[in-house]
């Protein structure tokens, strides 16, 4: 009989991990075993109840209804009108690989309506952070390879970027309206995403910020390509505590000597207090920070909501 780690579980599933954590936590589903360091371990025999389970949830059947009910009663329930039950949910809660799949399709076609109709019911259907990167990353990723390969043009390109660029302006305004904080001790001063001056890309810190204010930690998006005297002037108006800059790796010689000089500019105007997070890796000009300065630097969009959970976290045990 063998046993499965969480991640292992959730991928079977073809679900998060936090959604298996949901059903074990909250609906108390199943109890696993943990192991010396602490994982969750599965049995074989709670890996096919949740298999079990997640085949019933497909069918339109609700985990609060369904999570205590013994291993016979799910296999009795599950015998009942399968097909019918399974195509009823998934017209109604595409997975995320189905969500990507249709947006692709309209993109093709370029149905932007239509396109921006299904991004907004993914973003309805799935989890915040499901959705960014399940969805969106995965989205602009295969975009971005089917115009190198001339399979798509760069204006659906780019009107993929425009209808993403209003969705998550949109979004981002009213998670911001809905965060919750820490708590009446710990910090309001909000994370401030830019990118460096002439450089354009923003999904990076979009998304970043997003899935910043997803965790009720305020964040201000002040958009791409901003000079280093106005990113250090916002921050001082703001109060800001982090700047997270998006920077796209280049290995031109001429960029690579103006963003050393952006960081150059911004580490001396900048407050000391303000920790600086950059995207993109470790930059040749790291060195460039004062020994005082606090910075890190940010392999991926994952990366950054580790490191940010991770700050928050200690932020929480200081208040």
């Amino acid at each position: 009989m063998g046993t499965y780690r969480l991640k292992s579980v959730a991928e079977h599933l073809g679900v998060s991990p936090h959604t298996v954590r949901a059903w074990e936590k909250r609906y108390r589903a199943v109890q696993p075993g943990r192991s010396g360091s602490g994982r969750r371990i599965y049995s074989e025999e709670e890996f096919r109840r949740l298999l079990l389970l997640n085949e019933l949830i497909k069918q339109g059947h609700s985990i609060s209804q369904i999570a205590q009910l013994s291993d016979k009663k799910l296999g009795d329930l599950k015998s009942k009108h399968p097909e019918k039950g399974a195509k009823l949910f998934q017209d109604l809660y595409p997975t995320a690989h189905q969500h990507l799949g249709k947006l692709l399709e309209s993109l093709h076609g370029f149905e932007l309506e239509k396109l921006s109709r299904q991004l907004e019911w993914a973003c309805l259907s799935l989890a915040c952070r499901d959705f960014v990167f399940e969805v969106v990353a995965p989205l602009m990723k295969e975009v971005g390879n089917l115009v190198l390969s001339n399979k798509m043009s760069i204006s659906q390109e780019h009107a993929l970027s425009s209808v993403l660029r209003n969705h998550f302006s949109r979004a981002l305004q009213v998670l911001q309206n809905h965060a919750v904080g820490f708590g009446s001790g710990g910090s309001r001063h909000p994370l401030l995403f830019t990118t460096p001056e002439g450089d354009q890309h923003e999904f990076g810190i979009l998304l970043g910020a997003t899935l910043c204010a997803n965790l009720g930690v305020p964040a201000f998006y002040l958009g791409p390509s901003m000079p280093a005297k106005d990113i250090a002037e916002s921050a001082r108006r703001l109060g800001t505590s982090i700047l997270v800059l998006g920077n796209l790796p280049t290995a031109e010689a001429q960029r690579k000597e103006t963003l050393r000089k952006f960081f150059e500019e911004l580490d001396k105007l900048l407050p000391l207090s303000v920790e600086i997070w950059v995207g993109g890796g470790e930059p040749p000009f790291k060195k460039l920070f004062t020994s005082q300065r606090k910075s890190r630097f940010l392999l991926s969009l994952r990366d950054f909501e580790a490191q940010l959970g991770a700050w928050k976290k200690g932020l929480k045990s200081t208040t």
